[in-house]
């Protein structure tokens, strides 16, 4: 089930709404952020933010995953988290504004979204290799590499890249 809001040292993880649509295309629209995502576009739109929430709303409302606002009391959405059912697992996404970087951000909302994830199946997530700090953030928060590097596509990128699988350490 999915919760209404998780609660961690210093965030809110929450639905998104279409609200915080302006500042996900904001902070989506930084190319150092758009290029890590796979679907994201360069200089995404507002209505295009609207679009996504509302796809993720209906993703939660059918029990296939779900999506939360990464919200930092005072200032508000700062990033997004996810985790969606893939056959027997659960794939994790997120991603923070360029401000949020290299705070911890990441990972205390990844800690905070794991018994969530847990109930879905094994978890499971990658990054793209160019953005090792992802990874890091990704060990911090329990998960370890698998060996495997994957092509996976980027929008804003109008490519594939190389991803780092990695998995939840028991």
């Amino acid at each position: 089930m999915t919760p209404e809001s998780i609660r961690t040292e210093r965030l809110v993880l929450r639905a998104p709404e279409l609200a915080d649509a302006p500042r996900i295309a904001r902070f989506t629209a930084d190319p150092g952020v758009a290029r890590m995502l796979g679907s994201f576009p360069l200089q995404q739109t507002v209505v295009g933010a609207e679009g996504w929430v509302l796809i993720r709303q209906a993703t939660a409302r059918r029990g296939e995953g779900a999506s939360f606002a990464i919200d930092l009391p005072g200032e508000g959405l700062i990033g997004l988290i996810g985790a969606d059912r893939h056959g027997d697992a659960a794939e994790i996404g997120y991603w923070l504004g360029r401000p949020w970087w290299g705070q911890g951000y990441a990972t205390e909302a990844l800690r905070g979204i794991m018994p969530f994830a847990r109930e879905l199946g094994a978890v499971v997530a990658d990054h793209f290799a160019d953005n090792p700090a992802s990874g890091r953030a990704l060990e911090k928060a329990g998960f370890v590499y698998t060996g495997e590097i994957t092509p996976r596509f980027s929008l804003a990128r109008g490519a594939s890249a190389p991803a780092r699988l990695m998995r939840l350490a028991a």
